[in-house]
């Protein structure tokens, strides 16, 4: 013969603990709730804050370093010919400056990123949690309200007073619950938008500009080798 047992479902398990207490049980739906501890539209505003400017440093640093980058199927000589060999010489060194400094800016906007979202992701654990309690006493205060419980409300005490106020306090749970799911939703979709911001940087950074310092480095070599030869003519 099985001799196991279930364990008692977490609700009523709640439900059984407080009515120990009496009347004095409808004070402990949701008392467990703690505030954050964080300012949540401060994090939120920091978050969004670093994010854009990420997303700007990543936005004008590809085009300039296309912009800088040799010309692929144009001859020197007749970049010479057009003066564009000219003009890049001019630029060149502005955009070289321009692409540092944006790449130095990147760096640190990723860092400062990298942290918010670490703090996004604590706090969308503690509203997970948050949630989950304020699930888990709702659910004990709907058992108590239900038919099946008034004899043991009457029997810890409970007027019909205390059930109103119980029957206010489920309202206001259900409440917490849903404003609280709802900033989480909005963390979660700054925590996405910053990854993939984040990502996009991490891209350029170890593919692109590796390239691009390769390109320069060519670039650099190959005009004062250019300049010889025209001296030794």
């Amino acid at each position: 013969m099985n001799t196991s047992t279930h364990p008692e479902p977490e609700a009523a398990r709640r439900a059984r603990q407080w009515l120990l207490l009496g009347p004095a049980l409808v004070d402990e739906p949701g008392r467990k709730t703690g505030e954050p501890e964080t300012d949540v539209l401060q994090l939120m505003q920091q978050a969004s804050a670093e994010t854009s400017a990420l997303m700007a440093v990543n936005q004008d640093l590809v085009p300039l370093m296309h912009q800088v980058a040799p010309p692929r199927y144009q001859p020197r000589w007749w970049r010479w010919f057009t003066g564009a060999q000219l003009e890049r010489e001019v630029m060149f060194h502005d955009l070289q400056s321009r692409i540092q400094h944006l790449a130095e800016q990147g760096e640190k906007s990723f860092g400062a990123l990298q942290l918010q979202s670490q703090l996004l992701l604590a706090e969308d654990t503690r509203m997970h949690a948050e949630v989950a309690r304020l699930e888990a006493d709702l659910a004990a205060v709907q058992l108590l309200l239900s038919p099946g419980y008034s004899g043991a409300c009457q029997a810890a005490g409970l007027t019909q007073q205390d059930l109103a106020r119980l029957a206010r306090r489920a309202d206001n749970l259900q409440a917490m619950a849903t404003t609280t799911q709802l900033t989480q939703a909005q963390y979660r979709l700054a925590m996405e938008h910053a990854r993939t911001v984040s990502d996009r940087f991490t891209e350029i950074r170890t593919l692109l500009m590796p390239l691009w310092k390769q390109a320069m480095g060519f670039e650099l070599f190959s005009q004062p080798v250019a300049a010889s030869n025209q001296q030794g003519r």
